[in-house]
């Protein structure tokens, strides 16, 4: 198996940030604490993200060890907060990576 590469690492953040993105963009918070389904997928991705990214290590941590005593508050404020930033940051990212490619060949 060859060896990850930050790109690989971005594309990894980027697809579970699009995923949290698409479970939740239509519910509200009352809906997401009332749906279990959701709530483990979000989780899920943010642990990928934090697997990622050691700079989120904190929460994938706290997602981890704490399994039943996630604080859902925070799962949701990061999901509908944080993350779109974050992903336009790693498509920006991106961008970058993808042109140095194209002037070094």
């Amino acid at each position: 198996m060859s060896e990850r590469t930050g790109s690989d690492f971005l594309s990894h953040i980027r697809e579970a940030l699009q995923r949290i993105t698409a479970y939740t963009e239509t519910m509200s918070s009352s809906d997401f604490f009332e749906d279990i389904k959701t709530q483990d997928a979000v989780s899920r991705n943010l642990e990928i993200i934090g697997e990622a990214t050691k700079n989120l290590a904190g929460m994938r941590d706290r997602l981890i060890h704490q399994y039943f005593g996630v604080n859902l508050d925070i799962v949701w404020d990061v999901a509908k907060k944080e993350l779109p930033q974050l992903l336009l940051h790693i498509r920006n990212i991106e961008k970058v990576l993808q042109d140095e490619d194209k002037k070094g060949k």
